[in-house]
């Protein structure tokens, strides 16, 4: 007023108000990310720079027979089948920084081995670096026993077809062209592309 004395403190309260502001929505953020992290149907790790664990999600601890406190006390180290991943992986990150795809064979902690895939990147400090590592592990051993099964089966085809005694022949209409044919088919002197006039 005219006397010099305040009349209210609207800058004050505008900036508790902001601040309030940012902070809901700091945590609202913090929330999202939790929920996306524990409610993931993929495991999802971080680790420090020397391979311990700094977090995992319930489908990491799923996919590993671990409880969150065991993990407190391992290295995702301990968890490669064979130690020659590990130094591959770190290689990788070295020359990288992520991996991806990176196919390996992890132990369960009962020590059944699986084979899975690793999505991982480095994290690093402001100064470049690497603090610790944060990634995502599918488990595909099914997939691969499916694959191989079927690359069997595939073999197992290829090899009646080709030892068959009468001839067998695959052909492209749209190309006018033979796409497979057996070897009796070119034995009997039928070119193996072009039969077509």
């Amino acid at each position: 007023d005219a006397e010099g004395h305040p009349k209210g403190f609207r800058g004050f309260v505008r900036g508790v108000i902001r601040r309030k502001e940012v902070d809901e929505a700091l945590k609202e953020s913090e929330n999202r990310y939790r929920s996306l992290f524990e409610e993931s149907l993929d495991a999802i790790v971080i680790t420090d720079r020397k391979g311990r664990f700094v977090e995992a999600n319930r489908a990491a601890l799923d996919l590993f027979g671990f409880s969150r406190e065991e993990t407190s006390r391992i290295s995702f180290k301990e968890l490669y089948a064979d130690p020659i991943d590990c130094a591959r992986f770190k290689q990788e990150m070295i020359d990288k920084g992520f991996v991806q795809h990176f196919e390996v064979n992890l132990k369960r902690r009962d020590g059944k081995v699986m084979t899975c895939v690793l999505f991982a990147t480095a994290k690093r400090n402001h100064g470049g670096e690497v603090t610790g590592y944060q990634g995502i592990i599918r488990e595909i051993t099914k997939t691969k026993a499916i694959e191989k099964a079927l690359q069997q089966s595939e073999e197992k085809y290829r090899q009646l077809v080709n030892h068959a005694p009468a001839g067998i022949y695959e052909v492209d209409f749209l190309k006018r062209a033979f796409v497979n044919v057996n070897d009796v088919m070119c034995i009997r002197g039928t070119p193996e592309r072009n039969f077509f006039p």
